[in-house]
C-alpha cells in the first residue's frame, strides 16, 4: 500500500516537474488582410471572394463599355460601304479596332466565367488574351492579378496591379489588393504605402484604415495601429475584425482589460468566431483568470475541433490550476494535431502522443 501510495506521489511530482517547462502558447497576433486568419487556405478564399466582388463590377462596366463598340461597328460597316481611298483606308483600321475591341471583351467574360467555375489557370490565359488585344485596359490587368492571388502567385499579382496603376493611378483597388499581398509577403511599408493611397483616394474605406493598422502593428507603431482601428470602427461598427484586431493590438501594448472589452464585442457581432474566444482566453490567463480562459479554450475548441493552439493553451491554463492529467490530454491532442511546440515539449519529457 505505502508503495502505491508512494509511487502516485512520485508520478504527480514528475508531471508537476515537465509542466514546470510548458511555456504559456504565443497569442495568435499575425493579423491578415480583412482580419485574422489560421492558415494560407484561408487566405487565399478570402482574396478570392474579395476579389470577385470587384471581378463582378469589372464584368458589368465591361459589358456597358462593348455598347459603344457595338454601335460604332454598325456605323463603320454602313460607312465602308460606300468610302473610296484614304476614307476607306481610315474607316477600314477603325473597324479593325472595334472588333478588338469586342473580343477583348469576349475574352474578359470567358476569364470570368472560368474564376466562378474554379479554372483559375484557364482565367489567367484568358484575361491575357484580352490584354494581347487591348493592352492599355487597366481593369484586365487587375483581374489577372486577382486571380494570380488565388493561384498563390503573388509576385505576379503585384505585377499585374503595378500595371494596372500606371495605366490608371486613381485605381483605388489595384492599390488595396496589392497592398494585401505586399503584406502577406512581409513588405509592411509597401503595403502601408499603399493603404496610405487608397485612404486618399476614398477616406471612407473602413477596411483600409483596418488593413493599415495591421501594417502598422506589424512594424511595431501600436499606437498608430490603434488610431485606424479607432477608424475603421468609427466606419463600421459591425466589423468584428476591427474589434479583434484591436484587442490584439491592446495585448501587445499591455492594456489587458481593454483587449477584452474588443473581445468581448467581437464575439457579440460574430459568436462563431473561434479565434477571438481564443485571444480572450489567452488575455484571461495573462490576467490569471484561468478558469475564464479554460471557459474561452473550450469553445474554441467546440467550434473548431482541430484548434491545436487553444489544446496548447488549455494545457497551459490546466497545469496552472494543478490538473495535471488534463494538462497532460491537451498538450497530447496539441500534438496530435501537428502543433510543433507541443510536439517538442512531449519530445523532451519522453511522452508519446
Amino acid at each position: 500500500m505505502k508503495r502505491n501510495t508512494f509511487s502516485a506521489i512520485f508520478l504527480m511530482l514528475f508531471i508537476f516537474m515537465i509542466l514546470g517547462t510548458l511555456a504559456l502558447a504565443e497569442i495568435n497576433t499575425f493579423i491578415k488582410e480583412y482580419t485574422y486568419q489560421a492558415s494560407e487556405d484561408d487566405s487565399r478564399n478570402s482574396f478570392q471572394t474579395l476579389a470577385l466582388r470587384e471581378k463582378t463590377r469589372e464584368l458589368e462596366e465591361f459589358r456597358g463599355r462593348s455598347d459603344e463598340p457595338l454601335r460604332e461597328n454598325e456605323r463603320l460597316k454602313k460607312e465602308l460601304s460606300g468610302a473610296t481611298g484614304k476614307e476607306r483606308k481610315k474607316d477600314t483600321e477603325a473597324y479593325k479596332k472595334t472588333i478588338n475591341d469586342l473580343s477583348a471583351i469576349e475574352w474578359f467574360e470567358k476569364a470570368y466565367a472560368s474564376n466562378i467555375s474554379g479554372s483559375h489557370k484557364d482565367a489567367v490565359d484568358e484575361y491575357s488574351k484580352a490584354i494581347e488585344i487591348n493592352p492599355k485596359d487597366a481593369g484586365a490587368y487587375y483581374n489577372r492579378g486577382a486571380t494570380y492571388i488565388s493561384l498563390g502567385n503573388y509576385n505576379q499579382a503585384i505585377q499585374d496591379f503595378s500595371k494596372a496603376i500606371e495605366i490608371n493611378p486613381k485605381y483605388v483597388w489595384a492599390y488595396y489588393y496589392r497592398g494585401i499581398v505586399f503584406g502577406r509577403l512581409g513588405d509592411h511599408n509597401r503595403a502601408l504605402q499603399d493603404f496610405d493611397k487608397v485612404i486618399e483616394i476614398n477616406p471612407k474605406d473602413a477596411m483600409a484604415y483596418m488593413n493599415r493598422g495591421n501594417a502598422s502593428g506589424r512594424l511595431g507603431d501600436h499606437n498608430r495601429a490603434i488610431q485606424d482601428y479607432n477608424k475603421a470602427i468609427e466606419l463600421n461598427p459591425k466589423d468584428a475584425g476591427a474589434y479583434h484586431n484591436r484587442g490584439v493590438t491592446y495585448i501587445r501594448l499591455g492594456k489587458y482589460n481593454q483587449a477584452i472589452e474588443d473581445y468581448d464585442k467581437a464575439i457579440e457581432i460574430d459568436p462563431q468566431d473561434a479565434r477571438a474566444y481564443y485571444n480572450r482566453g489567452l488575455t484571461y490567463g495573462r490576467l490569471n483568470d484561468d478558469n475564464r480562459a479554460i471557459n474561452d479554450y473550450d469553445k474554441a475548441i467546440e467550434l473548431n475541433p482541430k484548434y491545436s493552439e487553444a489544446y496548447y493553451s488549455r494545457c497551459n491554463a490546466y497545469k496552472k490550476l494543478g490538473e495535471y492529467n488534463r494538462a497532460i490530454m491537451d498538450a497530447k491532442a496539441a500534438a496530435r494535431l501537428g502543433l510543433k511546440g507541443a510536439q517538442d515539449f512531449l519530445s523532451r519529457q519522453g511522452i508519446e502522443w
